[in-house]
């Protein structure tokens, strides 16, 4: 399977998935030892999107890995003997990925 895009999915994943410590409010008291400094809670609003986007990402990691069965079918063929390549097909697949690439 092929994805193809500009990138942008994985700016929201990382600004989705950062994790924030709450700020300092007293950053003298922490400098001299005296008091206890005192903490807020950082709010963090995520937009419809970042969440859209983390549902998607849970939703993926949820799936199995469906491919190692096929790769382990390839690697038997292959030990076999009986794995072979069509190359017209696979001429045409790369040419087809080159004419999408351009496009």
């Amino acid at each position: 399977m092929k994805i193809s895009g500009n990138g942008d999915i994985s700016k929201y994943i990382s600004e989705a998935t950062t994790v924030r410590k709450p700020q300092e409010t007293d950053k003298d008291a922490v400098a001299t030892g005296v008091g206890q400094a005192s903490t807020k809670e950082t709010v963090v609003n995520l937009s419809q999107k970042s969440r859209d986007v983390q549902a998607a990402r849970k939703a993926v990691e949820a799936q199995p890995d469906v491919r190692a069965e096929k790769v382990q079918t390839i690697i038997d063929k292959i030990n076999n003997g009986t794995y072979s390549v069509d190359p017209e097909k696979t001429a045409e697949k790369m040419m087809q990925a080159f004419i999408d690439e351009m496009a």
